[in-house]
């Protein structure tokens, strides 16, 4: 009889655990149906604008005000520079206009949030937004509009408080401008049905695909790092004229030539400087390496 109410006592703690065991899988299943509308959270966007819309863009830090514009799908810098803008850098300071937060405050003890004060101020057209203190806890960052003080990511105030040239375009050339010619002190290279090497310091001449490749590398240079050119030029310096297919001559005056290359794109005032051989190169296709080879021949 004990063995049988033992066998009993089993067989009805497994059926207990069993229905334990269902109940807790339906509560669960329950529970993760459910879930999505116990966690939901309302979003404010930031703003309201399309960064496509976005015509002048305004910057105030401690470098001052910056201003950019854009001119036929470009952006170029108006103040305090005149240079064309890097796209990319552009976009991610547009970035901030699909921004949301989970927060949005009262615009009450600005002080409170480092707002009476902001460590920057982004203007997007119109719209005006001040950058505050930091959150370390969370890693957000204080920014308020007309309609709030909200929470978001750091990442958006990066580029606002960068000196003027970190956001110039490093290419010494945009990409709508096409060379048809170069004049330099040691050569004259032209384009008609085919480039042509009017004049040279060097007996050897180089071919269509050297030519190519060496007009393809002033299309693609990109300098090391800018810095802001003097006011006052010597017109007496070394000066590289490349006319583009609309007509319009470029002017870059050598600055330097050693330990780096610096030219200065003239009416700009900015200096690109290009670290070893990539400097050398542009100044004439001699120092692409193809003269070397063909003179060990």
């Amino acid at each position: 009889m004990a063995a049988e109410s033992w066998l009993g006592l089993t067989m009805a703690s497994r059926i207990w655990l069993n229905l334990i065991m269902l109940a807790t899988a339906v509560g669960l299943a329950v529970f993760l149906y459910i879930k999505p509308s116990f966690q939901s959270q309302t979003t404010y966007p930031i703003s309201s604008q399309s960064k496509k819309s976005i015509q002048l863009i305004q910057i105030s830090s401690q470098h001052g005000i910056i201003e950019l514009k854009q001119s036929s799908g470009d952006w170029f810098m108006t103040e305090p520079l005149q240079a064309r803008v890097d796209k990319t850098k552009v976009e991610r300071i547009l970035n901030l206009l699909s921004a949301s937060s989970e927060y949005r405050l009262p615009l009450e003890n600005l002080s409170r949030y480092g707002l009476a004060a902001p460590v920057a101020q982004l203007q997007l057209d119109r719209e005006l937004f001040s950058f505050g203190q930091m959150v370390p806890v969370s890693n957000h960052q204080y920014v308020m509009t007309q309609s709030g003080v909200f929470l978001i990511s750091p990442y958006h105030a990066m580029l606002l408080t960068v000196a003027p040239t970190e956001l110039i375009d490093r290419r010494l050339l945009a990409e709508a401008e096409v060379p048809q010619e170069f004049i330099f002190k040691t050569m004259h290279l032209k384009q008609a049905e085919k480039w042509s090497l009017l004049s040279g310091t060097n007996d050897i001449q180089p071919s269509q695909d050297e030519i190519n490749q060496w007009v393809h590398s002033w299309q693609l240079a990109q300098a090391s790092y800018i810095t802001q050119g003097e006011y006052e030029v010597d017109d007496a310096r070394e000066t590289l004229t490349i006319v583009l297919q609309s007509g319009e001559p470029i002017d870059f005056l050598v600055m330097q030539r050693e330990p780096e290359l610096v030219l200065l794109r003239k009416g700009q005032f900015i200096n690109y400087h290009f670290l070893g051989q990539s400097g050398n190169q542009l100044l004439s296709p001699y120092f692409m390496g193809w003269h070397e080879e063909k003179m060990v021949e």
